[in-house]
């Protein structure tokens, strides 16, 4: 919507294809509806009377209804470790990204789309959580569990040979 001089009619052009004209009245006042298309709309108003045509400055409308694509890389769902921490990696494309975070903390986000992001994890079942904001406010949304267990788990070995201490000089070989 805007204002021009009265008893003149005005085109509205989406990216340079006509998409509405109005038929102005005294009081200048005009309103055109349109639907937007999907990325930028590059809106301008022609305003003509008589033979005078005037244009107006070009206003940019952007409209982004697709979600981020969000993918974890590491670690896996499922996993289970016996470190206090792990560094949660994975990648994210859109145009308009605005945030990762995992687990509520900001992740640092390369210009090719990786992140990354070291969380604490508690003993027992990490439900973990990354999520991915655009501008427009679209988000995914993507959560794996990892287990961490404090003890570690070691595992028995039986059976060694040799079972005893043995000496070697240098370039004898030895079979475990």
């Amino acid at each position: 919507e805007g204002t021009t001089a009265p008893a003149t009619s005005i085109q509205l052009t989406n990216n340079g294809e006509i998409v509405g004209t109005s038929e102005i009245g005294d009081d200048g006042v005009f309103s055109i509806s349109t639907e937007l298309t999907e990325g930028e709309n590059l809106f301008k108003a022609v305003s003509s009377s008589n033979e005078t045509t005037r244009e107006s400055r070009a206003v940019t409308v952007k409209l982004d209804t697709q979600a981020p694509e969000l993918t974890i890389d590491s670690p896996h769902d499922g996993d289970i470790t016996n470190r206090a921490s792990v560094i949660v990696e994975g990648t994210v494309v859109d145009e308009n990204l605005d945030y990762v975070e995992v687990d509520g903390e900001r992740a640092i986000v390369t210009d090719d789309g990786n992140f990354s992001k070291e969380i604490t994890l508690i003993e027992g079942e990490n439900i973990i959580e990354v999520i991915a904001v655009d501008l427009a406010g679209n988000e995914q949304l993507k959560s794996i569990s990892v287990t961490m267990i404090e003890e570690a788990i070691i595992p028995e070995i039986e059976n060694l040979q040799p079972s005893a201490d043995q000496f070697v000089r240098p370039g004898d070989e030895v079979e475990i």
